[in-house]
């Protein structure tokens, strides 16, 4: 059906096309018989004009002086008349030769015409047909197209638009593989933690139903029950929160706080368990020095990261953290005298529910990963360098707006 209408199309204007070149060719004709009116009054003045001179001359003798060459027109020139190297049989042979030149004048114009018209119509249909299978291909998901180079002209320039919208497509769709491949792996990270403590917690459960049990052992099991209620209980809340940034949900609210009002807030929360682990925390800094961020989301991401500190250190040893500023930078330093990190485990400590060989049984591997999704979001970065044995330094840089 398209083909027909584009032969229709090429039809209609090959018909507008002679119609305008027979409008072309009676413009000519009249032109001619115009000229031939003008000749035959100039000839009829000339007889005119010998029968005034010669009463006694002839139709012969005049036919004879008006069919003279060249070489005979001094008699004309004598009787006052210029221009007079036009000959009747000359005149009747130039009309014939100007009729079939303007004839083969317009064929051949024609002919070209068409044949140009022709060769255009079929290089743009042929490039229509390779835009609409470009648009089939994209519908198909299939987003490899090349861009339009040399040519400029309207389809050219469709195409070339054509490509860009290919690219943000092809984009698009890679994202949304990539968040597919990220919520699938997502999921089936969640099922693994989760299946842990629900197992253990069916099988004290099944266990509480023996009625012969001790007191004392049925309290152990509750609490283990309890344990792993609260595991799980953190790892939903920490995942919400993930799935919420990576949504794009979270806002985060940017103010100016005092950095030192910030860390004392994350000592607050974690005051029971540096007693529990015996173990302190030291905060040094000028206490003027503020930055700017989102006050609640960055306790939390420290607050996450301390706590990594602690669960990583022995008992009786200090928690250090120092803050500092210059010209572009707040920077703050969160250093432990713990088990460390080896190099492998550096790389992924940021993953999701990795652990490292050192990593608490307690430990789901999702705190520091939240941690950094917090300080990048709210424009910061953070890094770690750790030595087995020795220490680990987590260090966060903010850019001062």
């Amino acid at each position: 059906m398209k083909r027909e209408k584009v032969f229709h199309y090429m039809i209609g204007n090959v018909f507008i096309l002679l119609a305008i070149n027979l409008l072309f060719g009676i413009g000519s004709y009249y032109q001619y018989q115009k000229f031939v009116r003008e000749i035959n009054l100039y000839v009829g003045g000339i007889t005119e004009k010998l029968k005034e001179q010669y009463p006694n001359i002839t139709e012969g003798e005049i036919a004879s002086i008006l069919n003279a060459d060249k070489s005979d027109s001094e008699i004309l020139k004598k009787l006052g008349i210029n221009d007079t190297n036009i000959a009747i049989i000359s005149l009747e042979q130039n009309k014939k030769d100007t009729v079939l030149l303007s004839f083969l004048t317009t064929f051949i114009l024609d002919t070209i015409l068409i044949i140009s018209f022709v060769v255009i119509l079929r290089k743009k249909r042929k490039k229509v047909e390779e835009i609409t299978g470009y648009v089939q291909e994209i519908s198909k998901k299939n987003y490899q197209l090349e861009l339009e180079k040399e040519e400029e002209d309207e389809l050219s320039y469709l195409k070339n638009e054509l490509y860009k919208i290919t690219l943000m497509l092809k984009e698009e769709s890679e994202n949304a593989k990539k968040e597919k491949d990220s919520l699938k792996k997502s999921i089936e990270d969640i099922s693994h933690q989760l299946k842990t403590p629900l197992t253990s917690i069916r099988i004290l459960l099944d266990n509480l139903e023996n009625e012969e049990m001790e007191e004392s052992l049925r309290k152990e099991f509750l609490h283990d029950i309890s344990n792993q209620l609260e595991k799980m209980n953190v790892l939903t809340i920490s995942l919400l929160k993930l799935a919420r940034f990576d949504a794009g949900v979270i806002s985060l609210e940017r103010r100016k706080f005092s950095v030192c009002s910030l860390l004392q807030a994350v000592q607050e929360n974690l005051s029971i368990l540096l007693e529990l682990h015996h173990q302190t925390l030291e905060i040094k800094g000028d206490e003027n020095i503020m930055m700017e961020g989102d006050f609640h989301w960055e306790q939390e991401a420290l607050t996450n990261i301390v706590k990594n500190s602690i669960e990583h250190s022995k008992p009786n040893t200090k928690i250090m953290i120092s803050y500092t500023e210059s010209p572009f930078y707040v920077t703050i330093t969160i250093e432990d005298r713990g088990c460390g990190i080896s190099k492998k485990d550096q790389k992924h400590i940021f993953d999701r529910f990795y652990k490292s060989k050192n990593a608490s049984s307690d430990s789901i591997g999702i705190g520091l990963s939240l941690a950094k999704t917090i300080i990048e979001k709210d424009g910061g970065t953070i890094h770690v360098d750790s030595k087995e044995g020795l220490y680990t330094k987590f260090q966060i840089q903010y850019e001062k707006k």
